[in-house]
């Protein structure tokens, strides 16, 4: 099932989210469970921001919620 994703924003084949062709995260899968990485500093750094987290659609989620800033 595909993820509804904000106008702007797009996913590619590695996971990694993009607004206005700047990458603001990532979901990154860790066995049987997801991980988050996420924009959340100006100067371009991805932070943790999830893990153990259920599904993919989730994770993108939290990484949508933490870099809204960047893609708002």
């Amino acid at each position: 099932m595909a993820t509804e994703l904000p106008a702007g924003v797009t996913i590619d084949e590695d996971d990694i989210l993009y607004a206005g062709g700047m990458p603001i995260g990532r979901v990154v899968p860790t066995g049987p469970v997801w991980m988050a990485l996420a924009l959340t500093r100006a100067y371009g750094s991805m932070d943790e921001v999830g893990k153990r987290l259920p599904s993919r659609a989730a994770a993108i989620g939290v990484v949508l919620d933490r870099s809204r800033r960047h893609w708002e």
